[in-house]
């Protein structure tokens, strides 16, 4: 499985958090393993071709009428799943709805259970 280093960082985060709480031993142990099994994607190459990329899609955003403003996570995964050619999966249907505005062109919206 292909994830970005962004959404590893969401993860991995909440899964310290919790368990520095004493919540979540466990689930930080599972995740450590899911993760373990990823392949993470990034944006770095030798030029920065990514990063421009990431940039690329902040200001085609921000021009489009009325302007989408994505939070830095969400602009940086999908960079990133654009970057290396790959779909990108959400929950959020409304990311997928102005990703799909924008022209972004494999996003897949993901039924919650």
């Amino acid at each position: 499985m292909k994830i970005a280093f962004v959404t590893q960082f969401e993860l991995l985060r909440l899964g310290l958090k919790q368990e520095m709480q004493q919540q979540g031993r466990r689930k930080l142990v599972a995740l450590r393993k899911f993760l373990d099994r990823c392949n993470a994607l990034g944006l770095d190459d030798g030029a920065g071709a990514g990063w421009n990329h990431a940039a690329e899609l902040w200001a085609k955003a921000r021009i489009y009428k009325p302007s989408i403003v994505f939070s830095e996570a969400d602009l940086l995964i999908a960079a990133t799943a654009s970057f290396h050619n790959e779909t990108l999966l959400t929950f959020d249907a409304g990311l997928a709805q102005n990703l799909e505005a924008l022209g972004f062109g494999r996003v897949s919206l993901v039924p919650r259970e």
